[in-house]
């Protein structure tokens, strides 16, 4: 991918589309009013039945699409006073294991334990005009997921010189970085988990001033904007439940390392286009769908990531920001989207893969009791595919499938396999109900006189779709014929 420093290309193309689609509904096309409507068409009364035809019509209005393709300067040119932004565990790997928040076990074999941001949960660092910063993130601990607590930080006394306590690990440049010589905090344990209780304070204490810049974090490349600070840990009480986490006795004071990337936008900017190739820094090819983050343009929010040697890089893209690398054996990325039974999925995903003894992607289905029914996948030519290289899937929900779980995988002990724009549509499919039902009962009223409610006999079946129900009325007697076009509406 190409970046553009300090400049910016924009190309305004506008256009108009209109679609007529007649027969299905297409799901996840988000600049497309659709209209579905399986409703009954004709209904009679007769001895206290109602019998319903029913009619199912799917209309798409005209859509108007705007696009602007623009080259950006890079993200971290964006952050500054009055700027909010996104935060990532470090994507490295550069000088070690990526981390959010860290420190050493107390006693045993004194190892570093790793606390990285949950999964799809929001971690946001804000900047007010001040320049007084905030970060809020919820964290859980890598050897034990089920440790979750809510991570906070305050950082002021703002200055553009300072001595950090290291600088990038690869060799780069601390010029441009920035310097908070106060910064408090605390990591509060998450009620309902395993460390609901826990409460510690994070302050300066003694150590060096925090920092942000372009290698911030000692675990990512020089390039990448990011933030790191040692700090002062007062463990003011531990988990209730008394689960390991390798914390100090309750009143010790030690040390914690905060580690993380800064992804900055512009906010509500438009996609791209479709098409081949990269379009800039923060685009992604993949513009409509149903999942969340297909193209990792908020590296992995929205997707679970099964263990170490899965990465979020820059380096090799298909199209924006980020992409998946997937390095490690037997490991990968999933995401569980909802899903309706009898409607059709397609994944689309783009890849580049070498060395793997087995690579690819799929759908696992789930019904409402999380048991699972079936699945479908796409699996990887052997062989290298060094050139980024389209495939898709389709497959249908089986009966009883409420959820289905989006995931990319791979095995081997070398080489890699990266993916990107994993975009996945669905069109409903639609069918008539068998049986119209009925409701009762017949009666005989004056003229001005309020008739008494109708009950249910028996529910419509057969069919899929969301029914509606269109009432007809007439004065001819007897009843026209279901279908006829005398009834009233």
């Amino acid at each position: 991918m190409k970046n553009f420093n300090n400049t910016t290309f924009i190309n305004f193309i506008a256009f108009i589309t209109t679609l007529c689609l007649i027969g299905q509904k297409a799901l996840g096309l988000n600049k497309v009013m659709d209209f579905l409507r399986n409703s009954t068409n004709s209904i009679t009364l007769k001895n206290g039945v109602w019998n319903s035809g029913i009619r199912s019509t799917v209309m798409a209005a005209a859509m108007l699409a705007f696009s602007m393709v623009a080259y950006q300067q890079e993200a971290q040119a964006q952050w500054g006073p009055s700027t909010n932004c996104t935060l990532t565990d470090p994507l490295g790997p550069n000088c070690g294991t990526p981390f959010f928040w860290g420190y050493q076990e107390y006693g045993g074999s004194g190892q570093f334990i790793r606390w990285q941001i949950v999964p799809g949960s929001s971690a946001t660092i804000s900047r007010n005009a001040s320049n007084v910063v905030t970060v809020t993130a919820d964290i859980q601990m890598e050897y034990n997921t089920n440790m979750k607590a809510t991570y906070s930080l305050t950082l002021s006394g703002y200055s553009t010189s300072g001595t950090p306590h290291e600088g990038p690990c690869s060799g780069g440049s601390t010029s441009g970085w920035e310097y908070w010589s106060t910064f408090t905090g605390s990591v509060i344990g998450k009620s309902g988990t395993p460390a609901a209780g826990l409460n510690i304070a994070l302050s300066r204490g003694s150590f060096p001033v925090t920092h942000t810049g372009n290698g911030g974090s000692t675990n990512s490349p020089s390039t990448q904007l990011g933030a790191a600070a040692w700090m002062s840990t007062t463990i003011n009480a531990l988990p209730s439940s008394g689960t390991w986490g390798g914390f100090a006795p309750a009143g010790s004071v030690g040390q914690s390392d905060w580690e993380c990337d800064i992804v900055c936008s512009s906010g509500s900017r438009p996609r791209s286009p479709g098409g081949s190739g990269n379009y800039g820094a923060g685009y992604s090819t993949c513009t409509t769908g149903i999942g969340t983050n297909p193209g990792f343009e908020n590296v992995f929010t929205g997707w679970w990531v099964s263990a170490t040697g899965v990465s979020a890089i820059s380096s090799d893209t298909y199209s924006g920001l980020y992409a998946a690398n997937i390095t490690g054996d037997d490991v990968g990325i999933t995401q569980e989207v909802p899903v309706t039974a009898g409607a059709s999925y397609t994944v689309n995903a783009k890849y580049v893969q070498t060395g793997s003894t087995w690579s690819g992607f799929g759908v696992d289905f789930y019904n409402s009791s999380g048991t699972w029914i079936s699945g479908n996948q796409y699996n990887t030519p052997s062989g290298n595919q060094t050139s980024w290289t389209s495939a898709s899937l389709t497959t249908v929900a089986p009966a009883g499938a409420t959820e289905m779980t989006i995931w990319a995988w791979r095995t081997g002990t070398t080489g890699y396999y990266t993916v990107d724009d994993v975009c996945v549509t669905s069109t409903a499919t639609c069918n008539n109900v068998t049986s119209g039902g009925n409701i009762g009962s017949d009666q005989t009223i004056v003229s001005g006189a309020t008739p008494a409610l109708l009950t249910n006999g028996t529910l419509p079946s057969g069919g899929t779709g969301t029914l509606e129900y269109l009432w007809l009325s007439s004065t001819t007697i007897p009843c026209p014929a279901v279908g006829s076009t005398s009834w009233n509406t």
